[in-house]
């Protein structure tokens, strides 16, 4: 097998948001099993305890897995947290991007993940799991953090990181817009 890179296109501003009192971790794409979801549940879990965060969700459930997302979600205990997945016109991600603290991609298993791409073109903090082209696409801890699948403490960690540590995480946002 191999790796086939796509592209995505850099968008006129780069992130730079303002710290709120909640911190909004986001997260987008066809939302299956191996996306990760489960993880990030309990990494926004995890975090909950120690900070105000808010979780946003944008694509769509399969249909399939709306039973499994409901109980995955209701098990964690942060359904008052999470924005329930909606739609977004492709146009208009760099402006939800720009919106995050944080852009984190659980997935377990992953291609060339675009929404990663443009999530760092946005220069926007990303974090994301160590699958498929995210190890191609992320140098750790030079534009981006990297953590392995299927381990909610370790990305509850790299994203508490992003937050905890703004000035390491601003340089490493910019390198990623530049990459």
């Amino acid at each position: 097998s191999r790796i086939i890179f796509n592209s995505v296109a850099i968008p006129e501003i780069s992130w730079d948001k303002a710290r709120e009192d909640t911190f909004v971790i986001g997260a987008a794409g066809i939302f299956k099993y191996a996306k990760g979801l489960p993880y990030l549940f309990k990494a926004v879990e995890k975090l909950s305890r120690k900070y105000p965060v808010r979780l946003s969700l944008k694509g769509q459930l399969r249909d399939s897995e709306i039973d499994i997302y409901h109980y995955m979600l209701n098990r964690s205990g942060i359904t008052d947290l999470v924005d329930s997945p909606t739609t977004l016109d492709h146009r208009k991600i760099p402006d939800w991007v720009m919106g995050l603290d944080v852009f984190c991609l659980p997935s377990l298993t992953e291609g060339c993940p675009n929404i990663l791409m443009e999530a760092m073109a946005c220069g926007a903090p990303c974090v994301a799991t160590r699958t498929g082209a995210c190890d191609e696409l992320i140098e750790d801890r030079i534009d981006g953090l990297l953590t392995p699948w299927a381990d909610s403490s370790s990305l509850a960690e790299s994203i508490e990181y992003a937050l905890e540590h703004e000035q390491q995480a601003r340089a490493m946002w910019r390198a990623a817009r530049k990459k």
